[in-house]
């Protein structure tokens, strides 16, 4: 199979490309780590195989319409006035 048949029928089967799939999988997989709070944004990025930290920025805020910091500490609020 050539690698432009895998990729077309990988965004049959799940409506993206193989590139923003893996960028969702990493966004994803970085939340319990920000929730965790013993982390910082870069260090969350770099566990989460992004690049840089600007991109990891850029990809969480497209994902989940804030940016990590401000998730961070919104993780912090509700844990705190739990």
């Amino acid at each position: 199979m050539s690698r432009e048949s895998c990729c077309r029928i990988f965004k049959q089967m799940t409506g993206m490309t193989i590139s923003q799939y893996m960028t969702e999988y990493r966004v994803m997989r970085s939340l319990p780590y920000l929730a965790d709070g013993k982390y910082s944004i870069a260090e969350v990025s770099a566990l989460c195989g992004f690049s840089s930290q600007s991109r990891f920025a850029a990809a969480f805020r497209s994902k989940m319409g804030c940016n990590p910091n401000q998730y961070l500490h919104s993780n912090f609020d509700i844990i705190r006035n739990s």
